[in-house]
């Protein structure tokens, strides 16, 4: 490939100095590969997160009794604006995998109907998606407590210190039930069946409700879980705690937002110190290469000319940041997302690259060498203004100025020789000094060479005065 000269010296400052270029370009990757993940994580999250949860029909209004049977429930189902309505018992109980001795604490959610089921409903995970009497579903979180798997058992203790077994069915998902309480115990499901078997009453404490309209306004949620709680102590049921919730929205959504607004603030942090990271660097090319600059002006470089150099240079070490950190990002990004997915148990919409955080990676790729090149601006301008008028007004290859020679008289002094003192042709010799003495040398960026040619001109100048 044939390049011109100034193509071939930005390559050979790419390749030669591998140590300065991967400082540069891991300073830009490292800016870019934060705002690149925080800005992924925020799109992903805000999408996927309320996207999963609204898929299992979440409840609107929560109301937390006393025992009520199927029949007030049915009564609950009919009020204007419930669109559905179902009964739940919920309980805590001690519960340890058959022949261990550690007890953990669940949870437990009695259903009399899991086919049937449309408020809040499970994701299978492995094995049945249903539990008989005496069988029991467990929610994937409370494998992180139990070394359990389907086909085990689980022994449950009774309130008067007794132990039952039930047998694991299946592992569910449930993403609703306790989504607004990040601090709740693990959950696993029942039939109704297996209440009276567990010493349990057999009768719902807890009301899901989900409305026909008004599911995301939430004064009218409001409203209409004071109207349910007012017809629920209708009824001779007394209501302990009332909750609602969005249902196109998840609970934790605002906390999790607040979270990665920190990270966010972080990454800008970052950004500025690769920032500075970057001015340094450059600062130490600029220093390394006043000879190459030098050495280009002397040639007929421009101002325009070198400087275009230097910034394809800066932009050449942005592009190799950009194509190492955009594709990390999109990773980093996803990662942070199922983590925090993980955690908050909800499920992902699958591995994309967010076209919004792909854009500001490439705005802020492009943009952190700017104060770089704003810092070291004057650093510039100094080196690439140092030539003097009168020689850039020389012709190409005269590089040292003009020369200072001894005038013809001095030269033939020299070859006569010396002359006796006081003879009438023979100059003091301040004034031969001052005759043959060059110059000083012009300021600028060949001063080494003038003084080379000065002290020349000085040894001469001695050996002339020697006697013969």
């Amino acid at each position: 490939m044939n390049l011109r000269p100034r193509w071939r010296k930005v390559l050979h400052d790419l390749v030669d100095s591998r140590l300065r270029t991967a400082l540069v370009v891991v300073s830009i990757a490292v800016g870019v590969f934060s705002i690149g993940v925080i800005a992924g994580t925020y799109v992903i999250i805000s999408q996927d997160m309320s996207a999963s949860y609204a898929s299992n029909n979440p409840m609107n209004v929560e109301l937390r009794a006393g025992d009520f049977d199927a029949a007030v429930v049915d009564s609950l189902a009919g009020t204007r604006g419930v669109r559905q309505a179902e009964g739940r018992r919920v309980f805590s109980a001690r519960v340890r995998v058959a022949g261990t001795t550690a007890w953990k604490v669940l949870d437990l959610v009695a259903l009399d109907d899991f086919e049937g089921q449309r408020i809040n409903r499970l994701g299978l995970v492995e094995g049945a998606p249903t539990a008989a009497k005496q069988q029991i579903l467990l929610e994937h979180k409370a494998l992180e407590e139990l070394d359990a798997s389907v086909g085990g058992e689980l022994e449950v203790q009774l309130p008067d210190g007794g132990v039952r077994r039930l047998h694991i069915s299946g592992i569910v998902q449930d993403q609703t039930t306790g989504a607004g309480d990040f601090l709740a115990p693990p959950f696993a499901f029942i039939h109704t069946d297996s209440l009276s078997f567990l010493h349990q009453p057999q009768a719902f404490n807890r009301l899901y409700a989900t409305l026909t309209e008004g599911g995301d306004d939430e004064a009218h949620l409001r409203q209409m879980a004071a109207d349910l709680k007012e017809r629920l102590e209708d009824n001779g049921v007394s209501v302990v705690r009332s909750r609602t919730a969005l249902s196109h929205e998840h609970p934790m959504s605002s906390t999790v937002q607040a979270i990665l607004g920190i990270l966010g603030a972080l990454g800008v942090l970052v950004l500025f110190l690769s920032s500075s990271l970057i001015a340094n660097t450059l600062n130490a090319l600029l220093s390394q290469h006043l000879r190459p600059i030098g050495v280009m002006k002397l040639v007929g470089g421009r101002r325009q000319q070198i400087s275009t150099l230097y910034i394809v240079l800066i932009l050449a070490y942005c592009l190799i940041a950009l194509a190492l950190a955009v594709p990390l990002g999109a990773q980093g990004a996803y990662g942070l997302s199922a983590f925090i997915a993980e955690q908050m148990n909800f499920n992902l919409l699958g591995y994309r690259l967010v076209p919004l955080a792909l854009v500001i990676q490439i705005i802020v790729g492009l943009a952190v060498p700017h104060p770089s090149r704003a810092a070291t601006g004057p650093q510039w301008l100094a080196h690439l203004s140092a030539a003097r008028p009168e020689q850039r007004s020389q012709p190409r290859g005269h590089a040292f100025g003009p020369l200072h020679l001894p005038p013809p008289a001095a030269a033939a002094a020299r070859r006569r020789g010396p002359r006796p003192a006081g003879h009438p042709s023979s100059p003091p010799a301040a004034d031969v000094d001052s005759q043959h003495l060059p110059a000083p040398p012009p300021p600028g960026a060949d001063a080494l060479h003038a003084d080379h040619g000065r002290r020349h001109l000085h040894c001469r100048l001695q050996r002339a005065r020697q006697p013969a």
